[in-house]
């Protein structure tokens, strides 16, 4: 650790295109960038296209930028308990969502998605916890079978690394205590996938 260059970034916009982030990064002397991979605040889900998708790599190596993380949209609540049919299609469409968020990491090539472990609304933190736990395994999943945006376009680059992240309590929001992260990284039983960022 001690030789360990210190890594140094920000979280910046896509506005006009996601490789534009990382010109923005180098030129406030940044080799780390943490960008949305799309509106944050919409459920609206879209890949980039094959050729948006190879000038964010090869954009990313000429500029030397070593670490790409993303943060995923704020709307997806992971920890969300369903009673009835309007819940589970809600508790749906965040799993979708995550898949659709590693997928789209996955084929930019980004290193770790960031995301917050969700909102158990009052269901109590042993079944959010369990739930949180079950979407992210549910989202690996789907991710996992989702094809290339293009035909031609190699599926080989790894998939990002997901980082639980801290929070400060506000609600029944989980993560602001270690012990939450603890049991939500056990739940998932996937150490080489998944990780944690401190906020």
């Amino acid at each position: 650790m001690k030789n360990r260059p210190l890594a140094l970034g920000a979280h910046l916009s896509i506005a006009g295109g996601l490789d534009l982030a990382l010109d923005r990064a180098r030129e406030l002397g940044c080799d780390t960038v943490q960008i949305f991979t799309k509106n944050n605040r919409t459920w609206k889900e879209s890949l980039p296209e094959a050729d948006r998708i190879d000038c964010f790599l090869r954009k990313r190596q000429s500029l030397g930028i070593k670490t790409v993380i993303s943060h995923a949209a704020y709307l997806v609540n992971i920890a969300a308990p369903y009673s009835g049919k309007a819940d589970k299609g809600k508790r749906k469409r965040a799993v979708q969502a995550l898949a659709a968020e590693l997928h789209r990491c996955r084929l930019l090539g980004i290193d770790h998605l960031v995301l917050h472990p969700g909102a158990h609304l009052g269901a109590g933190e042993k079944t959010g916890i369990h739930l949180a736990a079950q979407a992210v395994i549910q989202a690996f999943e789907l991710a996992r079978d989702a094809k290339p945006a293009a035909a031609d376009q190699p599926d080989a680059l790894p998939g990002p690394r997901l980082l639980l992240e801290t929070t400060s309590g506000q609600g029944t929001c989980l993560g602001h205590r270690f012990k939450q992260i603890a049991a939500l990284l056990d739940t998932i039983r996937m150490p080489d996938r998944t990780g944690v960022c401190l906020d």
